[in-house]
């Protein structure tokens, strides 16, 4: 009898936990179907030119999306999850270093609802965005979830959240909320390398408004043409030309322009490192490099930099730490190598450094850096017929390596 009590009791408290977690997950999916629309921008003519989406931030009906979604269009409407249209009247704040804008409707929705703002956001939460789904109607909107893998902090902008969440076209403007129905961030834009990063804007940026009376679409995008709306994509073009051509400090020039009015210009900051760089300002190139390593921490190029500025500083642990972290990410990469070799001949670490200059030799047979630096490391350890032939193979790629390296085995 005792058993079949427990049995039971069991049976409740499973049936218990099964409705619990089914009652919540449909709460959720009709918290997100209530609380986000799709946005359709138009041109002048009435053509649909984009889609995103958008989320209800108040009991107002006002509307936060990204910014980018309504730039270039003149009309747009929204539609709610259950096909309702709805046109959007105009624009009353926008952020743009946030890349988001608010909203309002020419009426408001019945059943609405509107998203809490999260107190906190970390790494343990479980995400959800919601986007259009391919193949249905433009009404139709699903979730997809993931998990926060990044949470990174932009200089003069704030957090931006990395989201696992396979987000794609169309989810721009998309809330990411936790597993309690609150908003954490708002996908804005993906930084694609070897792989594909996907970021949203903190929800700390809903405090950064600009808030003005009424503007409409037509109005507010006339304005922001006059006022340089593509300024940031011409003057990063105009930079990296003048960095092509060896004009690091005019290229600077531009690029800090670029990322001090929009810190969300991502692929500024590895330019900026690399600019500093060349103009020997090394402690700013390694904060513009760990600024492009904040947004792609998978970045090899940058992590190579990072340790030729350390070295440069004399800083060896730190370049030997940034030399490694390259070569993880890139294992072919001759340069990091070669540095790599040369932090453990600072470090006095003779036989790591022979290990590295190996390396760089086999992936480049006709390196002289990778020679001379195995033939320093073969001197050191008085392997004298090692080095000599180190300094014949030296001998048809740098003549200047190659006397140098002769001079110390001679005087060994």
């Amino acid at each position: 009898m005792l058993r079949g009590g427990r049995i039971k009791i069991f049976s409740v408290i499973f049936c218990s936990i099964l409705f619990y977690t089914t009652s919540n997950a449909q709460d959720l999916d009709s918290l997100l179907k209530a609380a986000t629309v799709t946005i359709i921008t138009y041109d002048a003519d009435g053509a649909a030119l984009s889609k995103g989406c958008g989320f209800f931030i108040n009991a107002n009906a006002e509307i936060v999306t990204s910014r980018h979604v309504i730039a270039g269009s003149n009309l747009a409407k929204i539609l709610t999850s259950n096909g309702k249209e709805y046109n959007v009247l105009g624009i009353v704040a926008e952020d743009k270093k946030g890349d988001l804008i608010k909203l309002v409707l020419d009426s408001i929705p019945a059943n609405f609802q509107f998203l809490k703002i999260a107190s906190t956001c970390s790494l343990e939460d479980k995400i959800y965005v919601l986007g259009p789904a391919r193949g249905k109607n433009e009404d139709y909107r699903k979730y997809v979830s993931g998990e926060i893998s990044g949470l990174r902090c932009i200089q003069n902008f704030g957090n931006i959240i990395q989201i696992s969440a396979p987000v794609t076209a169309g989810f721009s403007g998309s809330p990411v909320i936790n597993s309690r129905g609150e908003i954490v961030g708002i996908t804005t834009f993906k930084v694609i390398r070897d792989k594909e990063f996907c970021f949203a804007v903190g929800t700390n940026r809903l405090a950064y408004f600009t808030h003005f009376p009424l503007e409409y679409i037509s109005n507010w995008e006339y304005r922001r043409v006059s006022n340089g709306g593509s300024k940031y994509a011409s003057l990063y073009a105009e930079a990296m030309d003048y960095l092509r051509h060896g004009y690091y400090s005019h290229a600077l020039y531009r690029l800090n322009k670029v990322v001090d009015e929009y810190p969300l210009y991502v692929v500024a900051y590895a330019p900026i490192g690399y600019c500093n760089f060349k103009i020997g300002k090394w402690s700013d190139a390694i904060d513009a490099y760990y600024q492009a390593l904040l947004v792609n921490p998978n970045d090899a190029f940058s992590y190579a930099n990072l340790g030729g500025a350390y070295a440069k500083m004399e800083r060896w642990g730190e370049s030997m730490a940034s030399y490694r972290q390259a070569i993880r990410l890139d294992s072919a990469d001759l340069e990091s190598w070669c540095g790599l070799g040369m932090a453990y001949v600072k470090l006095d670490n003779w036989n790591k450094a022979r290990w590295a200059f190996r390396k760089a030799v086999a992936i480049s047979p006709k390196s002289p850096t990778a020679h001379y630096g195995l033939g320093l490391s073969y001197w050191v350890s008085k392997n004298t017929k090692a080095a000599w032939y180190e300094y014949y193979v030296l001998k048809d790629l740098d003549l200047n390596l190659a006397e140098d390296l002769k001079r110390r085995i001679r005087n060994n």
